[in-house]
């Protein structure tokens, strides 16, 4: 998603399962592990703080959510399992809307984060590439 966001040069995207905010993930992930919500988040904040001082690079300006209105057109499907621990819908619903006409979700109700290639193998390929075939086509490419 970051990558589409910077450059005119990618035609179609897969997003599969990816967060819409890093923070969200980073707290989400903190709450699974026993931290309380009300430390979750100040710490989910504190974590990306850091890591942007010790990498030089303000994290807090790469959430995939904003990048998503910036993808110069290109398409995305987007995949997302209803039971994802991980990842919010009601962001990657927001994603969607962000990226625009050209975004597609496969929202898989039995899935959670990132085993849609797990329990439907078949269908999981076929939809990527149908979604590839069908855009870059669309695209002459």
């Amino acid at each position: 998603m970051l990558a589409g966001a910077q450059s005119n040069d990618i035609h179609a995207i897969v997003c599969d399962c990816g967060p819409a905010r890093i923070s969200t993930a980073i707290a989400l992930n903190l709450a699974r592990r026993g931290v309380p919500a009300c430390f979750s988040i100040p710490l989910a904040d504190y974590l990306l703080f850091g890591v942007s001082v010790r990498s030089g690079i303000n994290l807090f300006t790469h959430e995939p959510i904003d990048a998503a209105k910036r993808l110069h057109g290109a398409p995305v499907l987007f995949l997302q399992g209803r039971n994802d621990p991980n990842i919010r819908i009601r962001e990657t619903l927001q994603m969607v809307k962000n990226a625009g006409t050209g975004a597609e979700l496969w929202l898989v109700e039995d899935a959670a984060h990132r085993d849609i290639s797990e329990l439907h193998p078949a269908e999981y390929q076929k939809t990527i590439l149908e979604f590839f075939e069908r855009v870059l086509a669309a695209q002459n490419l």
